[in-house]
């Protein structure tokens, strides 16, 4: 995640300095990110957080897609709540197994 979070920051980047190339280099890397996590995701198992995660996905999709650096803006800041709640499931599943 900390991958794509970089690599949409870049597509904004790129967007908002109008670099076109550099843009759709890091948009094709990044989208690739994004269709493997939603890949992975077990709606059955996985329920309403699968559920939810697959319309995240879809939107960073679509920002993604759209190429403005507003909309990538938009995209940043969810990757980035994404990978901080990420890291704290797993901050409190370490603290759960140590006890």
């Amino acid at each position: 995640i900390q991958r794509l979070e970089s690599l949409m920051r870049e597509a904004n980047e790129a967007a908002r300095f109008g670099n076109s190339a550099r843009r759709l280099r890091a948009t094709e890397r990044a989208l690739t990110i994004v269709d493997g996590l939603d890949t992975t995701l077990d709606m059955k198992r996985g329920g309403d957080v699968a559920r939810a995660l697959h319309d995240v996905y879809g939107l960073l999709r679509n920002r993604l897609l759209d190429g403005r650096a507003e909309g990538l803006g938009e995209a940043v800041t969810s990757v980035g709540e994404i990978r901080a709640a990420w890291v704290e499931m797993a901050a409190q599943l370490r603290g759960a197994m140590a006890n």
